[in-house]
């Protein structure tokens, strides 16, 4: 009777040993697929924004010259947030690989620094709408005014250039996922 008992309680304890084993594996296994699919959907999320904005910019793109008198610039006004996904999930990055995130920070930095020129040249231009086109103004009066356009231009232009440079890059970064 004693073997019995024995061989019940051993058989019980292994039993709930293995039991323990499978699961913890079951959800190992779970939290890997899950880990995987969250990472997926964000770098998808992040491709989505940043091919739709370089789409719409490049139908809207800075001419190759700087503005000036008697030259129109196609002025966009930027009234909405353009880089909400990357701003709500900034918190999330660290899921991506350590080595891509630099590199999407560094894209979305100078797609805000290219956002923040073009309101400033749209600001700059409009100010030149105003006086610049007036014989009474000099370009120091005009500077002074704060209507540096082609400060604001160049400003805009390099923008651009560095986020044409990354952009294939981080691209390609987020499509392994």
């Amino acid at each position: 009777m004693e073997d019995f008992s024995i061989s019940v309680v051993f058989s019980g304890l292994l039993g709930s040993i293995l039991t323990m084993i499978f699961t913890k594996f079951y959800d190992d296994c779970r939290q890997k697929k899950n880990f995987k699919i969250e990472q997926k959907n964000l770098a998808k999320a992040l491709k989505t924004e940043i091919s739709v904005l370089v789409k719409m910019y490049q139908k809207i793109k800075l001419p190759e010259n700087p503005p000036n008198n008697g030259s129109n610039l196609n002025v966009a006004y930027i009234s909405q947030n353009y880089i909400s996904v990357y701003e709500n999930n900034t918190n999330r990055l660290g899921i991506l690989n350590s080595d891509d995130i630099p590199k999407i920070i560094e894209l979305y930095m100078c797609i805000k620094y290219l956002i923040d020129s073009l309101q400033w040249l749209s600001q700059r231009w409009e100010i030149y709408s105003r006086y610049g086109r007036t014989p009474n103004y000099s370009s120091k009066e005009l500077i002074l005014k704060g209507v540096d356009v082609e400060n604001a231009y160049n400003a805009a232009r390099e923008g651009e250039k560095i986020i044409f440079n990354l952009y294939n890059d981080v691209l390609n970064r987020l499509s392994k996922y």
